[in-house]
């Protein structure tokens, strides 16, 4: 297998393997249904590629939400910080594919690592239910959480939020509208503006895990005939990102969708959010899921634990200081 090189960048032959899965096998796009069926098949047992740290529990739970109840799965942490927190996670697969279980293994590393209380969400998808269905359902489960905190066994400013792809774009939109801020994000490879075309959409990476045709085949199920330029669509174009709480962005060299998540870590920045913008340079789209026999995507994901745990203990430092005051 030959090496793959871009933009400065090598591809790791681990991930290279990983893009030969059968995740990428080129679907029936002809037949919308069959395709999101075969998708969907696909996407689940990719979830071998993940490793599986150990918690104290995992079980089910119903947050209730806009039209009924929304199935989440909540982890147990062995070792819970000092001062217990809960992580929303909200999985990725273009808004139609995906589930809290096909994401265990990245729901495993935040438990396990960053010694949170993982809630994941199995917020609707299209083509059954288009935007804002999955938007709506994020917004009940976050203020489900934060109303009932005192149930959750932490204060209600001890809510951070996570996703990876499309659950980086719901963790955005939660991020510049909530009315109540998370105390943190991690966002993995966050789709963020649907309004510009960024120089990695037309690079190598078209085709590794992500392609222009996959890409539109998922937009025209989650938002036919929305305006792009709705924040709960494209987050960047929020009025104000002066609030946004502090946030880890992580991307992958190659990865479509690299550019946007790094423009969107900088216009926070710029708008004054403590934000940390990490690029992995030889590793693709979904390596947060890929994080057996020793791949990369491991050390990625224990590194994103690690700053969400470093994020939730300033918040806790801030808190009391400004309580002291």
């Amino acid at each position: 297998m030959s090496r793959v090189r871009w933009d400065g960048q090598t591809l790791d032959r681990r991930m290279q393997w990983a893009t030969r899965y059968p995740l990428t096998d080129r679907l029936d796009l002809a037949d919308p249904m069959k395709a999101v069926r075969q998708a969907r098949r696909s996407l689940s047992a990719a979830a071998v590629l993940g490793s599986r740290p150990s918690v104290a529990t995992v079980g089910r739970i119903d947050i209730p939400g806009p039209a009924g109840p929304i199935p989440a799965l909540q982890y147990v942490p062995r070792q819970p910080l000092d001062d217990p927190a809960v992580l929303l996670y909200f999985h990725g697969g273009g808004f139609a594919l995906g589930s809290p279980k096909s994401h265990d293994t990245v729901n495993r590393h935040f438990a396990a690592y960053a010694g949170v209380q993982v809630i994941s969400v199995d917020y609707r998808m299209a083509p059954e239910h288009p935007f804002p269905a999955a938007i709506d359902d994020a917004m009940a489960a976050y203020d489900h959480v934060r109303e009932h905190a005192e149930a959750f066994g932490i204060a209600p400013d001890r809510i951070a939020v996570s996703g990876d792809s499309a659950g980086g774009n719901i963790t955005a939109v939660l991020g510049a509208l909530a009315e109540h801020k998370p105390a943190y994000t991690v966002m993995f490879y966050p789709a963020t503006d649907r309004t510009r075309v960024y120089p990695s959409y037309t690079s190598v990476a078209d085709g590794l895990i992500l392609s222009h045709e996959v890409i539109d085949w998922f937009m025209s199920m989650y938002m036919p005939g929305v305006d792009v330029t709705d924040p709960r669509i494209s987050p960047a174009l929020a009025p104000d990102l002066a609030d946004f709480p502090p946030s880890y962005i992580a991307t992958a060299g190659f990865d479509m969708l690299r550019d946007e998540g790094e423009a969107f870590g900088r216009a926070l920045a710029e708008a004054g959010v403590p934000v940390v913008i990490r690029r992995h340079p030889s590793l693709i789209h979904g390596f947060a899921s890929a994080t057996r026999f020793g791949l990369p995507g491991r050390d990625a994901m224990i590194e994103a634990a690690g700053a969400l745990r470093a994020g939730l203990a300033l918040h806790s430092t801030t808190a009391r200081s400004n309580k002291d005051r």
